[in-house]
């Protein structure tokens, strides 16, 4: 899943996230791709937009040098991180409901955490919530989180990330929570 701009037919500007699927044909060959286009709320992503971009810069300079499944999950959470966010403050979600969710009112503290989550992943220092409310945002994303991530194919859904990359951040979420 990557988010990316695309353009309407009268020329507006508007976010989507893209994914991409593999199809197979009977005997089980790769035939093609099919992609998904979903429009953005650009709300979700005006949340601390300039920490987001440093980290996507972080990543195009360290990326080489990180393990293949830290820098797997930095690249899954920072190309998802509108549907992660959504995910994670959606009341009505329809499967795991006994996780619960971040209330809306507290998105952006949700959004810090996972961009915190980016920056471990990353290996650059932890930082601190900025209060005592945030801190519980973060920790109950770092339990909803991990539960959330699909390492298999589910109802037809691609995998969120490879198993490997799971792990890193469940790791990180276990250890900083």
């Amino acid at each position: 899943v990557q988010t990316v701009w695309n353009y309407k037919k009268g020329g507006e500007r508007f976010l989507n996230q893209v994914t991409v699927l593999p199809l197979y044909d009977e005997s089980h060959e790769l035939a093609a791709f099919a992609s998904i286009l979903k429009e953005v709320d650009s709300e979700d992503l005006a949340i601390d937009a300039d920490a987001w971009r440093r980290l996507s810069a972080v990543l195009e300079t360290q990326g080489p040098i990180l393990d293949t499944p830290r820098r797997e999950a930095a690249q899954a959470l920072l190309g998802a991180r509108a549907a992660v966010l959504r995910d994670l403050c959606n009341a009505k979600r329809r499967t795991q409901r006994d996780l619960g969710h971040v209330p809306s009112k507290h998105k952006e503290f949700a959004d810090r955490a996972l961009a915190e989550l980016v920056r471990r992943l990353l290996g650059e220092r932890p930082a601190a919530p900025g209060s005592e409310e945030e801190g519980a945002v973060w920790q109950r994303v770092a339990q909803i989180l991990p539960a959330r991530i699909a390492t298999e194919v589910i109802d037809g859904r691609p995998p969120d990330m490879s198993p490997a990359a799971a792990r890193a951040i469940i790791e990180e979420t276990r250890r900083n929570a």
